[in-house]
């Protein structure tokens, strides 16, 4: 005798759409995101602090950057300058250290930082 046939599955209903679900849901929905809100909030002011202070860091050893250079440029010059108003070395030596000092770092900063710093804007916009 020959099998007999098996039963037909019932029919599944289709789930309602996402959208649905959430607006019928929405008050739980609002609980479920604030507080997941108030659980990142201690990663979140941490990111924040540590943007902070690695700004801060920085403008500091920009500054330190700013004197040092100072500095270095400076000493030179006024070393020179002194020797020149004592008479032991000439003005043209002064003059000599004065562009090399002064117009070496100028260059370098022409050369490799100041294009960084500027942003030129196409023509077209």
């Amino acid at each position: 005798m020959a099998d007999p046939a098996p039963p037909p599955e019932p029919i599944k209903p289709n789930p309602p759409p996402l959208t649905q679900t959430i607006f019928e849901h929405r008050t739980e929905v609002a609980a479920l995101v604030k507080d997941i809100g108030a659980a990142a909030d201690p990663y979140t002011s941490n990111r924040e602090r540590h943007y902070r202070a690695v700004a801060n860091g920085r403008a500091r050893i920009a500054a330190l950057m700013i004197w040092a250079t100072v500095g270095i440029v400076g000493d030179p010059v006024i070393v020179t300058g002194f020797l020149v108003y004592r008479g032991t070395v000439s003005g043209d030596a002064y003059t000599f250290v004065v562009g090399t000092v002064l117009g070496s770092p100028i260059a370098f900063m022409a050369e490799h930082i100041a294009p960084n710093l500027v942003t030129v804007e196409d023509a077209d916009s």
